[in-house]
């Protein structure tokens, strides 16, 4: 579905994508404008685009935005993007590297100013991308991501379902996520396997569940969904991570009116905060 203008701009610098990296363009320009008016941008925003790719998006971005960092990972395309928009405008900074080494913190210090995210993220790293932003959220003023629609329904799941994972509690623990709607494979270049998710995340301003200690939290969550197919009760006790027998263990879940014989896929995260809780340093 690529352009006349993309497809002469790829065989001038001829230009493949890379499976490697995961490489796919949203080339449709109604999603694209779709997106942006979803993202609402503010003359005073300051916006990071994950894979800015040739620039398809950037274009948008800095017609509206105060200022633009483009991060992009293949230096080919980094290239590019000025040749795509045909411009070399004040408000736009690419940046030739890898998102998950981005100083994410260094670029708030310097504008005082939160961040807001939008990225089309690459198939192959996006559970690491969205750590790296969990990680980093309280530097963020909103996050706008497409991602493959399978990871979408993981995200989204709930308590019961098979999508409900680890990825699931990590991003409800930290996030509030929600679906805005679904892209066609047939709207990129090349054309995915499979469609793809928008979602937009807001970031609360105090925290959404309060626990002691949150890498017991995490501790026990991966546990638990590290070996979905035996009891909770049995998944903890092979972990050890809790220190405690199995007797001990059952007593303590029967005490939270938690059932032993339950999977942690059955487990609302409320539950996994409490037996966290229940544990004294």
């Amino acid at each position: 579905m690529k352009s006349k203008l993309i497809g002469n701009l790829f065989d001038k610098h001829n230009f493949r994508p890379n499976k490697k990296l995961g490489q796919i363009f949203l080339v449709d320009e109604n999603i694209l404008k779709k997106l942006i008016d979803y993202l609402n941008i503010k003359s005073s925003d300051y916006i990071l685009e994950i894979g800015a790719g040739f620039g398809s998006l950037t274009k948008h971005l800095i017609r509206k935005a105060k200022r633009v960092f483009a991060v992009e990972k293949d230096k080919r395309l980094c290239n590019m993007i000025y040749e795509y928009l045909g411009e070399c405008p004040d408000n736009l900074e690419i940046i030739h590297g890898d998102i998950l080494k981005f100083n994410i913190k260094k670029i708030y210090k310097i504008y005082s100013e939160k961040i807001r995210v939008i990225g089309n993220l690459p198939y192959y790293i996006t559970s690491p991308i969205i750590s790296y932003l969990i990680e980093n959220k309280d530097y963020m003023d909103s996050i706008q991501l497409t991602v493959q629609k399978e990871v979408a329904d993981r995200i989204l799941a709930k308590p019961s379902t098979k999508d409900y994972s680890f990825l699931t509690l990590l991003v409800q623990f930290h996030l509030e996520a929600l679906k805005l709607f679904n892209i066609s494979k047939s709207c990129f270049f090349p054309p995915p396997e499979v469609d793809s998710t928008v979602l937009r995340f807001e970031i609360p301003r105090v925290p959404k569940f309060k626990v002691y200690d949150k890498n017991l939290f995490f501790k026990i969550v991966d546990a638990g969904f590290s070996q979905r197919r035996k009891t909770f009760l049995n998944a903890l006790t092979n972990k050890y991570i809790l220190k405690k027998s199995k007797e001990e263990l059952l007593n303590l879940l029967k005490s939270l009116g938690i059932n032993p014989s339950e999977r942690a896929e059955e487990l609302a995260i409320e539950e996994f905060v409490r037996i966290t809780n229940s544990i004294l340093p």
